[in-house]
């Protein structure tokens, strides 16, 4: 009975060693992936603040381009080509800008899926646990 009692606990302290080092695990892994998020949601922010001054870029020189309309032919077309690559930037920014978002969404499903796992692997081991000191008990 005692050999049995003390493979049991040698058993439960392999167990409980082992939960503790899946614990350290995803302890570090949803670090790992709250530095990713953080990283891309600073990526976000920077990329909308940049949206939204290059908008405001826009919303200047289209306001410049109504002045220049009373100008010669030569500096609306100049005019119209500037406003055409402001334009195209400001999308090329709103593309970046909605791919960061989808990252972000990504990243999120990730983080809650490691989180949902260790979640699981916590019970798994508990029950283990449980059922090995009851084991204990009995004998």
């Amino acid at each position: 009975v005692r050999q049995a009692q003390g493979d049991s606990l040698s058993k439960l302290g392999v167990l409980e060693s082992s939960r503790n080092r899946v614990q350290q695990v995803c302890r570090a892994e949803e670090e790992e992936a709250d530095q990713v998020l953080a990283f891309h949601r600073q990526r976000r922010s920077d990329l909308e603040r940049e949206l939204s001054s290059l908008k405001r870029t826009i919303t200047e020189k289209e306001a410049g381009l109504a002045r220049l309309e009373s100008e010669a032919e030569r500096e609306a077309r100049d005019a119209a080509t500037m406003l055409k690559r402001l334009t195209e930037e400001g999308q090329s920014l709103r593309r970046a800008v909605e791919k960061a978002s989808d990252e972000q969404i990504e990243l999120q499903q990730r983080l809650d899926d490691v989180a949902k796992a260790s979640a699981e692997e916590k019970l798994n081991f508990g029950e283990e646990l449980d059922e090995l000191r009851r084991a204990a008990d009995m004998e």
